[in-house]
């Protein structure tokens, strides 16, 4: 295993040979099949060949956008992530293995061809697939258990091990481990790793962490299931003998290596699937011996001729797929689709459990109807209802421009359906016919006298006020306080910024601009637990496009729910200019699941009508109503959040 990757490619033969000295497992160069059966020697030689494979690919141009381990291959991914370094990921792998072949030898594993619910009351070590689970226990409770799935013609396949993993077998070696576990060092993943344990993308891993990992259920299908909603199409697995690829049931799955195939084929062979697929492919470090040969003889132009699952955009703006000038009075009708498959970052705001469309993400597309309708930015902008986006289905959108006012301003809405339902408003606004100069830069960055605030919990406090941001999202880098201000530094992960100049502002850029708003807010009362998001918007101003990273001046207002925003490059050069965004908390039981909306109306008692001699009438509209009240100086809010 890797000895002729290790003969073939440098990259390779580096890494591998540098985590087989550290993990004191040289001998799995030698090693045949029977040794490296081995508990302590097959978990070593499991880590060090996936590490080195997945080096082999990074040093071939293709990085991962998620990592998703199996067992020790979570340890794995886990510092191909950077969440823990080579020397301490070898020490708690060697624990492990060592750990474990130190058990009482006894136990048997089967795969079976069911379902989870179908094998309820069995202890369950691994649930591969919606159909495909692993039992683990006592020898003659496994084969019994076998034995009866096999006479009813499901597929049974007995694994060769010395022991009943995840399991109570393991609870002895618990306690140990945990200890060697304690002693390592763990830094947030700078990749997006799936856990084994939850099934859910993980956050921060910990000691008590990989104890829970070792005795508990490997959820690996539940894992493919959350990188299939978001959009994941391609699965690259780096293990030695391409197993889990069978298990796949959605995308294109690309082992790297077959058992008793030529390694160093098989690998070039799944570059090449990878590249079909849509990677883009280093073939000079694959094929030191010459630049490739241009195929065929003509250029290749790359063109599809198969329809796309994608919708096409013609109009340049990766949310709007078309735009028509309205005949009746010269507005303009903008039409596109959104999905967490054609948006894949958009899979990456889910707010208390359900992926929503981020309210930047509707001030972007009216800055884009603002380019388009000869405007010079918002006005107002008001959220109605948010705008949710169920895995696999795509959501009809429509953004639509009133007619010029005397003075230039046009008044607009944008409304979503979703198939089979009606339209619903989710904003309302006014676009400005009159531009403002840009807010005057900060002369040195950051400001002098200005104390730095420690970001590294930041995300995690939004998780546990019910924002659970993926990496897509996770752009805020540095933030620092000073007279009154918040200063930040944001940029936009790097898989978004090939769409970046086709946006005015990424909206992942764009909202992790505001993420240092809520410093403050989250860290003490009840938003700590709850959060806010976006209301109302006032006077924003788009001034360059295409930006990737951010420098941000945030001000609060005297009501506390306000602030004034300014974005620089860089290098200072002015970006976006909000004059007032006002947030409202989010609803501590979360979006209202049937009406979708994260504000909900309230009727507020009026003291009575003074008496008058003219009949009363009522001309005022729903619409007129709610946005009345909601900006009434009542001191009762008409909108409950």
């Amino acid at each position: 295993m890797g000895r002729e990757l290790a003969a073939t490619f440098g990259v390779f033969a580096r890494v591998w040979d540098e985590a087989l000295s550290l993990l004191d497992a040289d001998v799995v160069r030698t090693a045949d099949d029977e040794t490296l059966a081995r508990t302590g020697l097959a978990q070593p030689a499991l880590f060090a060949f996936e590490v080195a494979m997945c080096r082999l690919w990074e040093s071939c141009g293709v990085t991962p956008a998620y990592l998703l381990g199996h067992s020790i291959g979570e340890l794995a991914a886990a510092h191909v992530a950077g969440a823990l370094s080579l020397g301490d990921a070898c020490r708690l792998v060697s624990a492990r293995g060592r750990l474990m072949q130190a058990l009482p030898a006894g136990g048997a594993m089967v795969a079976i061809e069911a379902s989870e619910a179908e094998v309820a009351g069995l202890p369950v070590a691994a649930v591969n697939g919606p159909n495909s689970v692993v039992i683990t226990g006592p020898v003659d409770l496994v084969d019994e258990a076998a034995d009866r799935w096999r006479a009813q013609g499901r597929r049974v396949r007995r694994l060769n091990v010395s022991h009943a993993f995840h399991s109570a077998a393991m609870e002895p070696m618990l306690a140990e481990f945990g200890e060697v576990a304690a002693g390592i060092s763990y830094q947030p993943p700078r990749i997006a790793v799936v856990s084994n344990v939850t099934g859910d993308l993980i956050r921060e891993f910990s000691a008590e962490y990989w104890v829970r990992h070792v005795r508990e259920t490997v959820r690996f299908g539940d894992g493919i299931d959350l990188l299939t909603a978001r959009g994941v199409a391609t699965f690259v697995e780096v293990g030695p003998d391409g197993v889990l690829s069978g298990q796949g049931r959605h995308g294109r799955y690309v082992p790297s290596s077959r058992r008793d195939r030529d390694e160093v084929e098989t690998v070039v062979a799944a570059l090449a699937r990878a590249h079909v697929a849509g990677a883009r492919v280093d073939w000079t470090t694959v094929l030191p011996a010459g630049p490739p040969v241009t195929l065929p003889t003509y250029p290749f132009q790359r063109e599809r001729y198969w329809l796309s699952a994608a919708p096409a955009t013609r109009t340049g703006h990766p949310l709007v797929t078309a735009v028509a000038e309205l005949a009746d009075d010269g507005g303009l009708l903008l039409t596109g689709q959104l999905s967490t498959t054609d948006q894949q970052w958009l899979g990456d705001h889910v707010v208390q459990g359900t992926v929503i469309v981020p309210g930047v993400a509707l001030a972007e597309l009216a800055l884009h109807a603002a380019d388009r309708a000869g405007a010079e930015g918002l006005a107002e902008l008001v959220h109605d209802a948010p705008l949710t986006v169920p895995a696999g289905v795509r959501v009809a959108l429509q953004l639509r421009v009133g007619p010029a006012d005397p003075d230039g301003g046009r008044t607009f809405g944008i409304h979503a359906r979703q198939p089979g339902e009606s339209w619903t408003r989710h904003a309302t606004g006014r676009l400005t016919g009159t531009a403002d100069a840009p807010a005057a830069p900060e002369p040195v960055w950051p400001p002098d006298g200005a104390e730095p605030i420690d970001v590294r919990e930041h995300y995690q406090r939004f998780a546990d006020a019910g924002f659970a941001l993926g990496p897509a999202f996770q752009g805020l880098r540095a933030a620092w306080r000073h007279g009154g201000h918040t200063y930040a530094e944001v940029v936009l992960a790097q898989p978004q910024h090939p769409e970046a100049a086709r946006f005015g502002i990424h909206p992942a850029l764009f909202d992790a601009a505001l993420h240092a708003g809520g410093l403050t807010a989250l860290a003490a009362g009840t938003d700590a637990v709850r959060g806010r998001v976006p209301f109302a918007w006032r006077g924003v101003r788009l001034h360059a496009t295409g930006a990737t990273a951010l420098r941000v001046r945030l001000t609060p207002d005297p009501s506390g729910d306000g602030m004034a925003i300014a974005m620089t490059d860089p290098a200072g050069a002015p970006v976006a200019d909000i004059d007032r965004l006002v947030t409202r908390a989010l609803p501590a039981a979360g979006p209202d699941r049937r009406a979708g909306a994260l504000y909900q109306l309230e009727w507020v008692p009026l003291p009575p009508a003074p008496a008058t001699d003219r009949p009363w009438r009522c001309t005022t509209s729903t619409t007129y109503a709610r946005r009345w009240i909601s900006r009434s100086a009542n001191p009762a809010p008409a909108w409950r959040s």
